[in-house]
């Protein structure tokens, strides 16, 4: 029995099969970049992503080694949870990644204080919240990790239609792979004082996302909101990552692990 960061609970038998807390059902899971010579393979050579200078190969940024997650995001260490341990089996964390076919859910940068005007307009900025100096830097820094570790990204980004999201995603892919999502403003409305209608509405929307397979050897990234404790993907820090591995339509996704935006940075 393995337990992890949400207190949940993943059977894994002599197969490597697991029963996800999430799901309720067996998997396996294959189709990962076979090694060549103890080395993973070019995972851009299994991603038919479009070829632009956020992760061409070869192209490189300096980021920080190390960054404290107390001082820098305000958010304690925390160890991942792996709800698909036989995943680790095949390599590390970051060589899962950059095989591909996982969805990464991230929370958007720090934004102001305050909140959201109550009849805000999604085409209005000045009535949200929105990226601080901080949460503009943090953003930054995401992207520039996916290049630095060399992990593929399914092109466009998807963004929630929030300035804050669509601005996050900008400044870390660049705006020229910014998609926004319209659906996904019922992903914040998860959080807000809704009717149990609109939170419906609001599950559906994301199991429907989280669900649904990349483009093969990629990853898709999907940057929107947090969730209240109990709903959703549980609480997300600022530009932290929930990484998911998508079953299916109809047949549920299960939580790979949770990573800090400084834990994220050190994963190499």
């Amino acid at each position: 029995m393995i337990t992890g960061w949400l207190g949940m609970a993943a059977v894994v038998t002599k197969e490597a099969e697991v029963l996800n807390p999430n799901v309720w059902q067996h998997i396996h899971l294959r189709g990962y970049p076979k090694l060549n010579g103890g080395e993973l393979l070019n995972p851009h050579l299994f991603c038919p992503c479009s070829l632009n200078p956020y992760w061409f190969p070869g192209y490189s940024s300096n980021i920080p080694a190390f960054v404290n997650s107390t001082s820098y995001n305000n958010f304690s260490d925390r160890v991942c949870v792996h709800s698909f341990p036989q995943l680790l089996m095949k390599g590390s964390l970051l060589e899962i990644l950059q095989s591909g076919g996982l969805i990464i859910y991230a929370r958007h940068g720090e934004a102001t204080i305050g909140e959201d005007e109550p009849d805000y307009n999604l085409m209005d900025c000045s009535t949200q919240r929105n990226l601080s100096m901080k949460g503009r830097y943090q953003a930054s820094l995401y992207g520039m990790t996916f290049r630095h570790l060399a992990i593929p990204v399914q092109y466009p980004v998807v963004a929630s239609p929030f300035c804050r999201t669509r601005e996050s995603v900008e400044l870390a892919f660049g705006k020229e792979n910014v998609q926004v999502d319209w659906s996904l403003e019922k992903l914040f409305l998860l959080s807000a004082e809704t009717s149990f209608k609109e939170k419906q509405a609001g599950s559906k929307v994301l199991n429907e996302v989280l669900e649904s397979p990349p483009l093969r050897g990629c990853n898709k990234v999907i940057i929107a909101h947090s969730f209240p404790e109990g709903t959703g993907l549980g609480p997300i820090p600022n530009m932290g990552s929930v990484i998911v591995k998508p079953l299916g339509r109809g047949r549920g996704y299960g939580i790979v692990a949770k990573l800090t935006l400084p834990q994220f940075i050190n994963l190499y």
